[in-house]
């Protein structure tokens, strides 16, 4: 742990001069946190599904090309991918095995390490902001092409490129909540004029504990022939990635002894597409106290069977995390909230969640579901309703819902009902 500390405190040391002490010590403590995650980041699987969006030279607006949707595991340092149901990860980069449109690699670890563990990159403090409704601490960065580690392949070229962007940290907690790099200087004659990638990151829970990992990333690239192409990627059913053996050398228990049994695992319930699945929320979630990354829980309302077979009982545990809380003014006042749900709990069993919601109701707020890549709003203005069309791209993330809560404030009371059906 000292070979990490040192570099960070010594880089941020080399601030000292040009800003407040109170800011040093914020910079040196964030980049503490986050090289702790890095450095303990435990082995772990997620579902991604990625959107690629295209806009030609020619083209007035983007248009989502396609939708893929893999298996991402972080393992012993390293990055696999398997498509959905494969047997088993690959270690063939995933680059190399879609042949059609844009796919970037997932090595966000290379990045994070580059601004927060190398001390490399030059820091300087932003300001402050407010992040999606939670008020961060905004810091500057470059880092030069010997130590950015950043190759940017394309067309069958590469190039090492320097980097520069910034990163946003919760003024409370320090915890990154985005990492913003781009490149910086690619060569005139590269087919690409510019490369930038967003990363947004919140608490998961993987099992039994929470880490911080990559929620939501941007990669978006700038054509030399003023083309762009963009991939949204959506990180959701994070799991640990581990397995467990236990061998005993010691002697034979004595006669009469109580023997100690190993925790019986769980019957997994496999849950086919098509099931309608009615849920009480059971976690409040109120706009003022709420933050992303918060635990959720709900209760399943009825029995959910299949053929008459019954598949989940009424009272089963359904847990989640809030994975979005961002508050717009257009106009009218209203928050973008996000829950995903993804795994169901009852006694002695356990079933993986991928559903998409249907319905939501509450007597209190007003709720839209996010059904599409536009949303349109209506406003009043000198006794005139005017309609506003919002265009949002999100990708359709299984066990994901997006909901458009109106209000400055609201608050979904413990007994909020939905409907979801199983994918």
């Amino acid at each position: 742990m000292r070979r990490v500390i040192i570099p960070i405190l010594l880089a941020a040391a080399t601030c000292a001069a040009q800003e407040p002490f109170e800011r040093v010590l914020q910079l040196a403590r964030t980049r503490r946190k986050m090289a702790q995650v890095l450095t303990h980041l435990p082995d772990y699987t997620c579902v991604a599904t990625t959107q690629r969006i295209a806009q030609g030279s020619k083209e007035h607006s983007a248009r989502v090309a396609d939708t893929l949707r893999y298996e991402i595991a972080h393992f012993d340092g390293k990055e696999l991918w398997a498509w959905p149901g494969a047997a088993k990860f690959q270690d063939t980069p995933l680059t190399s095995m879609v042949q059609n449109g844009v796919i970037g690699k997932a090595d966000f670890a290379l990045h994070a390490r580059a601004v927060f563990v190398d001390g490399n990159a030059n820091v300087k403090f932003g300001g402050e902001q407010d992040l999606e409704g939670r008020r961060a601490l905004r810091w500057d960065f470059t880092i030069p092409v010997f130590a950015s580690g950043w190759t940017i392949v394309s067309q069958g070229r590469s190039v090492v490129a320097g980097s520069s962007g910034s990163f946003w940290a919760d003024a409370n907690t320090l915890d990154v909540l985005r990492l913003e790099i781009r490149t910086d200087g690619l060569p005139p004659d590269f087919p690409l004029s510019n490369a930038a990638q967003t990363i947004d990151y919140a608490q998961t829970q993987t099992g039994s504990g929470s880490v911080l990992l990559p929620q939501t990333a941007l990669l978006t690239m700038e054509l030399a022939d003023g083309g762009r192409r963009s991939n949204l990627t959506e990180y959701s059913h994070c799991r640990r990635y581990s397995g467990e053996a236990q061998i005993s050398f010691g002697a034979a228990p004595e006669a009469g002894a109580t023997p100690t049994l190993a925790p019986v695992k769980p019957l997994e319930v496999s849950l086919p597409p098509g099931l309608t699945v009615r849920v009480k929320l059971k976690s409040p979630i109120d706009s003022k106290t709420a933050v992303v990354g918060d635990a959720l829980e709900a209760t399943i309302a009825a029995d959910v069977s299949d053929h008459g077979s019954m598949l989940i009982p009424s009272g089963a545990l359904l847990t989640g995390r809030i994975r979005r809380l961002e508050q717009r003014d257009d106009g009218t006042q209203y928050f973008i909230v996000g829950v995903e749900f993804d795994d169901i709990e009852f006694p002695g069993h356990h079933a993986r969640f991928f559903g998409s919601l249907k319905s939501a109701g509450a007597e209190e707020v007003e709720i839209d579901l996010f059904m599409g890549s536009t949303r349109t709003t209506r406003v009043q203005q000198n006794s005139i309703n005017e309609s506003r069309v919002g265009s949002f791209h999100l990708a359709d993330v299984p066990g994901v819902a997006t909901l458009f809560v109106k209000g400055a404030r609201f608050r979904l009371r413990e007994g909020t009902q939905m409907v979801w059906e199983t994918r």
